[in-house]
């Protein structure tokens, strides 16, 4: 893994794959997917990733030469470059209205618009794209999540920094403060009766 410890990370050698036996990703809602990856290699199109086929194919990989990281059919240049040889944590968030593409807990690229998939729902499969395409991965793939809803950005930056997402309430002026948490979930109150009774 991205410790050096030989067996803690998914290792691809350009012809294995996983096949996670569910479609994890929605094709209609919000949704985050992270992971830590490392690719070996940028002498074809590579996949991270892929779930849904044509059209409006979804997957996560690079295009060759460049190392540009494409996701899926709709969001082909995004103008983000990985780094050969290195771990590096990537983030796909998508709203209602946009995708966002983070890198090391900052965000590097913003479609725009909405991310559009296929509504042909297939399982996800790590390592490599759907159908008789091959584009085997060269590289590994590490603690890989999946959400239901758009994380924000203090999510993605808690996931690259290895910390747990805790919840609770980041400003100190407010009553309930809560110096464990790393991420606001919008319950500060400045209503000392609040914090007394709960109410």
């Amino acid at each position: 893994n991205r410790f050096g410890v030989e067996g803690h990370s998914a290792r691809f050698d350009g012809a294995q794959t996983v096949d996670l036996q569910a479609p994890l990703l929605p094709f209609a809602e919000q949704f985050s997917i992270a992971f830590w990856a490392k690719t070996e290699t940028l002498d074809g199109y590579r996949e991270f990733l892929h779930q849904n086929p044509w059209p409006n194919a979804m997957y996560i990989g690079t295009k060759p030469s460049s190392g540009e990281i494409r996701i899926g059919d709709d969001w082909q240049n995004t103008g983000v470059i990985v780094p050969l040889g290195e771990w590096f944590h990537l983030a796909l968030i998508r709203s209602d209205n946009n995708a966002v593409l983070y890198i090391n807990g900052e965000a590097a690229a913003s479609k725009g618009s909405e991310l559009q998939i296929s509504s042909n729902v297939q399982n996800m499969v790590l390592g490599k794209q759907y159908g008789g395409n091959a584009e085997y991965l060269v590289g590994n793939l590490d603690e890989l999540g999946v959400w239901g809803r758009a994380l924000n950005v203090q999510e993605v930056q808690s996931l690259f920094a290895g910390t747990p997402i805790e919840e609770g309430c980041l400003d100190t002026a407010a009553c309930n403060y809560d110096p464990d948490a790393n991420v606001d979930d919008g319950s500060c109150h400045f209503n000392c009766q609040f914090c007394l009774t709960g109410t």
